[in-house]
């Protein structure tokens, strides 16, 4: 099942060919839908999604992967504020051409709840 997290309709023809479906309210607001459908893990991609699952404090787990590539220009990942929040590192591995790959949990407290 994918959600595409956006204010514009998303064209008829392309949502039913790929099974699309479009959400435009807050990502807190989002949880208990997708739960009542049974889903147990949620994929955010994108910098505004994560952005905004940071801010709302949706984001459990957070994979991180650097890749050996100066792009010299671009939208940092956490360019906004974000509130204060503590990680602990669960795994990281090399992969193919020097991309290094991080996950993180994020850690019980104050600055965690939601």
């Amino acid at each position: 099942q994918v959600l595409v997290l956006t204010h514009r309709p998303l064209p008829a023809d392309h949502a039913a060919a790929h099974g699309l479906r479009a959400h435009a309210g807050t990502l807190a607001a989002l949880w208990p839908v997708l739960a009542a459908d049974g889903a147990r893990r949620v994929y955010l991609d994108g910098g505004g999604a994560i952005r905004q699952g940071l801010r709302e404090g949706c984001v459990d787990e957070l994979t991180l992967s650097v890749i050996p590539c100066v792009l010299g220009d671009g939208v940092p990942l956490f360019g906004e504020a974000l509130p204060a929040s503590q990680w602990s590192l669960q795994r990281s591995r090399a992969a193919s051409r020097g991309v290094v790959q991080s996950t993180y949990r994020r850690m019980p407290g104050p600055a965690a709840e939601r």
